[in-house]
């Protein structure tokens, strides 16, 4: 399934360029090849594709760390953190806690 019938003539080097026969669209071949192709592009690649491939990923690989790790990330990481609650350890809930005088007395608090 790794082969193609051919290109459009573009020079690309996998299936968004391949042109499918005659029935391959209505017998499913193109929508395999096309979804084999989407998972893992990089066995339908040239050598030029595969650099390409290879430099974009670094790249986008490099622009995610300094994003991820620069000083407003760590400011954004420290804010979304989150706060110690107020009522640790402080022991059961009491009456008082429970706001009873709030409801009336049929449990109905409208």
């Amino acid at each position: 399934m790794r082969e193609f019938a051919g290109n459009s003539g573009f020079g690309c080097g996998g299936p968004p360029c391949a042109a499918f026969g005659k029935g391959q669209f209505e017998s499913g071949v193109a929508a395999k090849v096309l979804r084999e192709f989407a998972q893992d592009p990089f066995p339908y690649l040239d050598e030029a594709g595969k650099k390409n491939m290879i430099a974009a990923h670094s790249a986008l690989l490099g622009k995610f760390t300094e994003l991820a790790f620069d000083e407003p990330a760590e400011m954004r990481w420290e804010e979304s953190r989150p706060m110690e609650a107020d009522n640790i350890d402080v022991g059961p809930a009491t009456e008082t806690d429970l706001q009873g005088d709030l409801m009336e007395a049929s449990g109905n608090p409208f």
